[in-house]
């Protein structure tokens, strides 16, 4: 958890973070399914590649506000090591639940420009854009 790393780490690695985030995710995606091929784990791979990016400026920025929080700091006074962890983690679980389940849409999107545009996943293989197709 960068927010609570050194300040190095956590500049390096929201760098690179940002620097994948400008590349279009369409673009990305094609380039990538045409290079390794059309496949599940290409797809998902890709998915995940994009999506994780969006959960990690989350828990970053969360855990730079909660590990300020009043109820956290004296835990850190007596806690050392992972469990020291484990107060901003039970704090983030059940906004990271809403922001996966306000994502489902997206990732169903994604699969469906992919497919729409022929590069998703072939048939016989289901998916939601071979169903729509038909």
């Amino acid at each position: 958890m960068t927010g609570y790393g050194p300040h190095p780490l956590d500049t390096l690695l929201m760098l690179l973070c940002d620097s994948l985030m400008l590349i279009p995710m369409i673009l990305f995606a094609l380039a990538v399914v045409m290079l390794a091929g059309s496949s599940l784990a290409t797809i998902v791979l890709i998915i995940i590649t994009f999506m994780v990016l969006g959960y990690f400026r989350v828990v970053r920025s969360q855990t730079r506000v909660l590990k300020r929080i009043e109820y956290i700091i004296p835990g850190h006074g007596h806690v050392a090591g992972p469990r020291r962890l484990r107060y901003p983690i039970s704090n983030l679980t059940g906004m990271l639940l809403v922001i996966v389940a306000m994502d489902i849409p997206a990732v169903i999107a994604i699969e469906l420009g992919l497919r729409f545009l022929e590069q998703g996943i072939q048939p016989p293989n289901a998916s939601s854009g071979t169903m729509t197709q038909r």
